[in-house]
């Protein structure tokens, strides 16, 4: 009988069934671990996956061995096995180790696979040569043509297992892994029974003999297999590069953004049809053109390139020059172009950021400068002032309130009070020069700093003898006298707030004592402050009392005219004095400590009243409460809200409490974390005077809020200029808020307004505050309207 038929066909397939089991759990172990990024978590798995794959490899060749139709010589084998073992679990894990390297070097890879040959060639040589040392006959060139032939399997089976532990498993399929296991396996399993037929004495002791070229056949089944594993690789190999050159094509060419690359001495060589789009050029003058030839000349070219060299990916913002002499801001960034770990070149992704660019210089302006004048804002001034101070500077702060003003603006209208706000700013940029920096607070209040050498020398006089010449706004000649109140650091104080109110407190005293002038703070002004006791008190008795009433001003859908809400607000109708702006009797209630109460009380008032037209079966709307940063704040103001909605018997989704932009600027975590809570119960949150000088928007998108307030300033330049109320509303569409103006007093402003996107309104133009009985009646009297 031929040797080849002296193994059991049924016993080789059992092998090659073990062997293409285990080589299926080594390709899935190598993946698995190619993933885990803790070291720990690594070590631990590798030892656990060796030993699984290892007792694999120690299956097949125990079986191999016991399958054999061949006297054991050795009775006792438990050592025998035991060795096997430990080589099986070493090899494996030294391949799998191989197998994590993140770059897997062709030295490395002929390393892995000569170890790993030795190791399954050691293996079964020393393990048969134990179990049948008496039955060994050693032939030199079947053994040799053996170990060639097991060589050859393990390097392709190496190369298989690289391919598939380093790259993308999208391109590595499921089914590729099932064939290259089963190939894999075959091969492996036809080892035992190579070396089989290279050790053992069949003619002399097993009586098995050779019969003209069968003595091959036992090396074809392990040379088939390993020319199929050797087909394999370069299949996936090539599927892989077919995927990953369509993957590049269509990152590179069909890239909304431009995308180019670039050698190391800074000439093109690629260009997708965004770039040439974006610089004018056909394809054939870029080819070869140097890139910083049309990039601005400021950039440092060869740090750039080291930089690309080294690894490091950075974003640079530049300008590039088009084929017509434009110039586009754009970001470009850069990652390099490796090949056998060399880096060539790089590649840029270039974005137009022009817009992006105008849109930050309109959220800056918004931030920091007074839209209408566009001098500093009260939050840039504030910045200032405290780095004056920190820096230990002596500065005057000069605080101007304009004469006559608001008697201006009421006979001329806002638009003309709004031209000659632009004249004074004007007019004090002229005269302050470089001396000091300038800022609008508000209104027709404005702020001057400025270093006390800088006075020394008439500016003061100077400044105030300019206002008393009349300035022309729209052809009339306007006179509106500035008065001055000044404090100065440090000599009043090292605070800044205080400095403030002491020029407030200051200007006031000029104003009574016949304006156009100007007056230094002084420790006497402080007991004007006394006279208003008086009205300390009065407040605190009314506020005690409940004789602040509330009233409603109603707001609007603009499109269909429906009434959606309303806003309440404090009115104090004086025993004597009859009824007191809020402007003066609210932030009165702020410096006394009365807000917190005040503000409740009108919290309690509105549930009220929502609660007795709920009883009466009438509709109910949202109604806005103003809430202050120390009534926000105060321990017990969640409960309160919370017992009160209880108490009678509406639910917060009635609510809506708005909050001012300075509230933003401070304690902004546990603000946030009120307004949340809040929310919580349904009740939404608004900021109120959107924009008006305190702007946070770096602060913005993380406030737990639902609705913008523009600010009625710029609703009434909205027909003029409508560029930052279209900036307010896409901003807040952009982060999902809703809208509201504010002030709305014409038809021209509705109309621009509703072609913005904005929706809900207030104002004059509707209704002015009325008693919330009268209020009461409309919602009884009130049908949709066309606006």
């Amino acid at each position: 009988m031929n040797v080849f038929f002296y193994f059991n066909i049924l016993d080789i397939g059992v092998v090659a069934i073990l062997a293409i089991l285990t080589c299926k759990l080594g390709f899935e172990y190598s993946t698995k671990i190619k993933r885990v990024t803790d070291k720990k978590e690594m070590k631990k798995k590798l030892l656990l996956f060796s030993s699984v794959v290892g007792l694999g490899f120690w299956s097949i060749y125990t079986y191999a061995c016991l399958s054999l139709d061949v006297p054991i010589v050795t009775e006792t084998n438990y050592i025998l096995f035991l060795f096997v073992f430990l080589l099986c679990f070493l090899g494996a894990y030294f391949t799998l180790f191989m197998a994590k390297a993140k770059e897997f070097k062709w030295w490395r890879y002929i390393i892995a696979s000569i170890v790993v040959s030795i190791m399954f060639i050691g293996i079964t040589t020393i393990g048969y040569w134990w179990t049948f040392r008496e039955l060994i006959y050693f032939k030199p060139v079947s053994f040799s043509i053996s170990c060639l032939i097991i060589v050859t399997c393990i390097f392709k089976l190496m190369k298989f297992l690289r391919q598939i532990t380093n790259e993308d498993e999208e391109v590595v399929k499921k089914s590729w892994l099932n064939i290259g296991a089963i190939l894999c396996g075959v091969s492996i399993s036809g080892i035992p029974y190579l070396l089989l037929t290279s050790l053992l004495d069949f003619k002399g002791v097993l009586q098995y003999e050779y019969k003209d070229y069968a003595y091959l056949l036992p090396f074809l089944y392990p040379m088939l297999s390993n020319f199929l594993l050797m087909i394999l690789p370069d299949i996936i190999s090539d599927r892989m590069l077919s995927t990953t050159t369509v993957k590049y094509k269509s990152l590179f060419s069909h890239n909304p953004n431009a995308v180019f690359s670039v050698d190391l001495k800074g000439k093109i060589m690629d260009v997708n049809k965004e770039t040439l789009k974006l610089v004018g050029y056909c394809r054939e003058e870029l080819i070869g053109k140097e890139l910083f030839s049309i990039l601005q000349p400021n950039l440092d070219k060869q740090s750039i390139i080291k930089k690309v060299k080294s690894g490091s990916i950075e974003d640079v913002e530049t300008v590039i020059v088009t084929k017509d002499q434009r110039a586009v801001d754009i970001k470009i960034t850069t990652m390099r172009i490796v090949i056998n770990n060399e880096t060539i070149g790089y590649y840029g992704i270039a974005k137009d950021i022009t817009e992006d660019k105008k849109a930050k210089q309109m959220i800056h302006k918004l931030a920091f400068y007074d839209e209408l004048t566009g001098l500093y804002n009260r939050r840039k001034l504030m910045e200032i002032l405290n780095l004056w101070a920190a820096n230990g500077e002596e500065f005057h702060i000069l605080l101007l309130d304009f004469d006559r003003f608001k008697r201006i603006n009421d006979s001329f209208g806002h638009g003309f009070g709004d031209d000659l706000l632009k004249e004074i700013a004007l007019k004090l940029k002229h005269v302050t020069g470089n001396k000091g920096v300038v800022g609008r607070l508000g209104g027709d209040e404005f702020l001057i700093m400025i270093p006390l050498t800088e006075t020394q020398d008439g500016y003061l006089e100077e400044l105030v003898n300019c206002f008393r010449k009349p300035l022309n706004v729209e052809g009339v000649d306007v006179i509106s006298t500035a008065s001055i109140g000044i404090s100065t650091h440090p000599h009043h104080s090292t605070n800044i707030t205080e400095l403030v109110k002491y020029a407030d407190i200051a200007m006031y005293h000029t104003k009574e004592n016949g304006s156009n002038g100007y007056s230094f703070f002084s420790e006497s002004m402080l007991d004007n402050k006394f006279k208003n006791i008086a009205i300390e008190n009065e407040l605190r008795y009314a506020i005690d009392h409940n004789q602040i009433s509330v009233y409603l001003q109603p707001k609007y859908n603009m499109v269909n005219g429906e009434l959606i809400g309303a806003e309440s607000l404090a009115r104090w109708n004086h025993c004597t004095q009859g009824m007191i702006a809020p402007n003066i009797f609210i932030p009165l209630a702020e410096e006394i400590g009365e807000i917190d109460r005040l503000e409740k009380n009108m919290i309690k008032e509105v549930c009220g009243i929502l609660s007795t037209w709920k009883k009466k079966g009438k509709r109910i709307h949202q109604t806005s409460i103003n809430i202050s940063l120390p009534t926000l704040l105060h321990d017990g103001f969640i409960n309160f809200v919370s017992h009160t909605l209880v108490e009678n018997k509406i639910d917060g989704t009635f609510l809506e409490f708005e909050i001012t932009e300075r509230i933003v600027m401070k304690y902004e975590v546990e603000v946030n974390s009120r307004l949340q809570q809040l929310r919580n119960m349904g009740i939404e949150i608004s900021i109120d005077d959107f924009g008006t000088g305190y702007s946070s928007l770096s602060y913005l998108y993380k406030l737990e809020v639902d609705r913008l307030k523009i600010d009625k300033m710029f609703v009434d330049q909205c027909v003029e200029n409508s560029e930052v109320v279209s900036t307010i509303i896409s901003m807040a569409k952009a982060l999902g808020l809703q809208v509201i103006a504010e002030g709305v007093e014409d038809e021209d402003q509705i109309r621009i307004l509703k072609k913005l996107g904005c929706i809900e309104a207030q104002g004059f133009y509707f209704s002015r505050p009325v008693p919330h009985g009268e209020f009461e009646q409309l919602l009884e009297e009130y049908s949709t309207a066309d606006f």
